[in-house]
């Protein structure tokens, strides 16, 4: 049973919201009347819906569209900002379209928002009774108690008629905390009696501490509603009795704890500050902490690459990556970073390899395995070979120049069998040829990659894809033509 109940909460924490709804789903006390004050143009009020402004915000405004919308938006932000609404005189050219929706828009509309907030429970009588008269008036509604009736002074409460149910929002403005020992105002003490008058009273603020003490010690109930991050849900904290501290973690660790949905039925009821329009959006700190993380993310690669050689001139050596297509980077790990030398124990060695490339050229100037055979190397092409259910790869060729020259006859009917220089029997058959007919090339060895790691090479590739010879630590650039 309700006597004294208290909301709390801070603005936008859906409170008025939460209580309205509250109140309209009770079905211990569903046939007391309601009386409010200060929640502004609540459509569950009659008188609120057959006015102008009733016409103006619970008709007109919800059927703008594009730069209508935009127009009377302005005018209402203008009225709004003096601290008042649209009234007749902003809109003149409205009084002849409201004159006629007045006849019976004003019923139609507080039926519309009873039945668009209120349990169907709670209508049963109201449906049985418009289908036996449905020509029926406002005041022939009335003694269903759907309605609810404003109240001008919150200081006279105890006044109204009983049984009654009272919501007053922003009470703190009437019941304000008072000095030590002062006298206790009637429209306090009264609260010490409202459970045997047949009044339930339902104040809202936003801290109990804006409120007298005598009203805390009274309460019965204390329910107090907190968002977080702007969602469209709020946590609702039921105590018994008054928390004087609902913020406390320890008064949240005894509370009731429940997650409650902001019900968009409710939603334009009446007039809030607020709009229900919260959307999701990160308090100041976790914006802090986000860039924090994001710093602290970016510091560890960094650092990564500086330990690992990201940054060291060797990021043109690239890792096998099985893609499933078609890869130069396979053909060259497993030809050229492979140390074929200690195959046989099954393990791959990589050696390391100076920063600097140097052309192929310099290599003549170095001892190694193919300087006696080859005057200079250079790349021969690649040919892409596709493994049976497996990745396409790119096999790359290697040209070894030697220092012999190969001759051929290419006048007409001569055999087309080219010849060393220098071979006697070739010489002996070729003697009487036209020597305008005789022509050489220097002859030219073809090695795959896989072949040179035979000979203790490496390859691997530069950042734009390019092969490069290794031997000795140093890097070597191949090109097709030198």
């Amino acid at each position: 049973m309700y006597s004294l109940t208290l909301i709390t909460g801070r603005p936008g924490a859906n409170k008025t919201l939460n209580t309205i709804k509250m109140v309209v789903q009770d079905k211990e006390h569903q046939n007391r009347v309601v009386f409010y004050h200060n929640i502004p143009l609540m459509f569950l009020d009659y008188d609120v819906c057959n006015s102008f402004q009733g016409f103006f915000y619970g008709v007109f405004r919800p059927s703008l569209e594009g730069k209508d919308k935009e127009h009377y938006q302005l005018l209402m932000e203008r009225c709004h900002n003096q601290k008042r609404r649209v009234e007749l005189k902003d809109v003149p050219h409205l009084e002849q379209q409201f004159e006629v929706w007045q006849y019976d828009g004003g019923l139609e509309l507080w039926l519309s928002w009873c039945r668009r907030v209120y349990p169907e429970w709670r209508l049963l009588e109201l449906e049985n009774y418009l289908k036996i008269n449905p020509e029926a008036s406002f005041d022939q509604l009335e003694q269903f108690n759907l309605h609810w009736i404003e109240f001008d002074n919150p200081t006279d409460w105890h006044v109204l008629p009983r049984p009654c149910r009272i919501v007053i929002d922003e009470c703190q403005r009437w019941f304000l905390p008072r000095r030590p020992g002062s006298e206790v105002p009637k429209h306090i003490s009264e609260f010490e009696t409202v459970r045997h008058s047949g009044g339930d009273v339902f104040l809202i603020t936003q801290h109990p501490k804006l409120i007298d003490i005598n009203i805390r010690n009274l309460a019965v109930n204390h329910y107090h509603f907190v968002r977080n991050l702007g969602q469209n849900r709020v946590i609702k904290y039921s105590h018994n009795g008054c928390a004087q501290d609902p913020e406390d973690y320890h008064a949240k660790q005894k509370a009731d704890k429940q997650t409650v949905q902001s019900d968009q039925q409710f939603w334009g009821l009446y007039h809030s500050a607020d709009r229900h329009n919260h959307k999701f959006k990160l308090p100041r700190k976790a914006y802090f902490f986000i860039a924090v993380l994001v710093f602290l993310v970016i510091l560890i690669v960094l650092a990564y690459f500086r330990i690992f050689g990201g940054d060291d001139g060797n990021s043109d050596v690239d890792n096998n990556v099985d893609n499933g297509g078609s890869s130069e980077l396979d053909i060259v790990v497993s030809d050229g970073l492979v140390n074929r030398g200690s195959s046989s124990s099954g393990q791959k060695v990589v050696y390391p390899v100076e920063s600097e490339i140097l052309p192929i050229t310099a290599l003549n100037n170095v001892p190694h395995p193919l300087n006696s055979l080859c005057v200079k190397l250079s790349l021969a092409g690649h040919e892409d070979i596709k493994v049976s259910d497996g990745p396409t790869i790119r096999r790359f060729y290697v040209n070894c120049h030697t220092d012999k020259t190969i001759s051929y006859d290419s006048s007409p009917g001569a055999s087309n069998y080219p010849g060393e220089q220098g071979d006697d029997n070739y010489a002996r058959e070729n003697s009487n040829s036209n020597k305008s007919d005789s022509k050489s090339y220097q002859e030219r060895l073809l090695f795959s990659f896989d072949e040179l790691t035979e000979y203790g090479y490496q390859f691997t590739m530069t950042n734009k894809r390019s092969p490069l010879l290794v031997y000795g630590g140093q890097k070597y650039l191949l090109v097709q033509y030198n």
